[in-house]
């Protein structure tokens, strides 16, 4: 994050386990015909693991991104294993406001306690991924009255409602929440 610049892809070159410590905040920012793209090397399967972080709350995610850090793309990765009692979160986080252009392509998401991705700001594309035991703050019926995260959801606190969604060709099971809810938004297809 602090180094990349719109138009740089970012080679993730081995099948090794990368222990994520807490959230990732991305707050740079690519454009729309030069994102900045995080991906498997060819070959490879790298995964970033939370199982060992230090996450706050329960809405502490893996990936996180606030008014900042549009136009990023990831593709062939994993990320798992924020679903602990003492490591609970969200896989990815779009965060309130402004955040755009995020495509996500080909990745999966284990092992999550709240929503696999939640969805902000406009523009973004969820296609081609994996999402296994995802929401497991449900498992259950255990969510009470907190609310039940989607797997694929969106994130509307204390913003505009998001615009401009696309999911499709995802394969979503073993969750315990709804499988997509696009609620709240103004443009989405799935």
């Amino acid at each position: 994050n602090s180094v990349a610049v719109a138009g740089d892809t970012l080679l993730v070159a081995d099948d090794a386990i990368y222990y994520v410590s807490g959230s990732v905040n991305l707050t740079k920012t690519g454009t729309s015909s030069n994102p900045i793209t995080v991906k498997a090397a060819p070959g490879a399967s790298p995964i970033f693991d939370a199982s060992s972080g230090t996450f706050v709350d329960d809405s502490d995610p893996i990936i996180q991104f606030n008014s900042t850090g549009n136009w990023w793309t990831f593709i062939g990765l994993t990320f798992q294993n924020i679903h602990t009692e003492t490591h609970k979160g969200y896989g990815m986080y779009l965060g309130n406001g402004g955040t755009r252009g995020l495509l996500v392509s080909a990745c999966s998401f284990i092992n999550i306690y709240q929503a696999a991705i939640a969805l902000g700001g406009g523009s973004h594309t969820v296609e081609n991924s994996l999402f296994y035991n995802c929401c497991m703050r449900n498992e259950n019926g255990n969510s009470g009255s907190a609310g039940n995260p989607a797997v694929i959801g969106t994130n509307v606190a204390n913003a505009s409602p998001p615009s401009n969604l696309i999911v499709r060709y995802n394969t979503i099971y073993n969750s315990w929440g709804e499988g997509v809810a696009m609620s709240h938004t103004n443009s989405a297809i799935v």
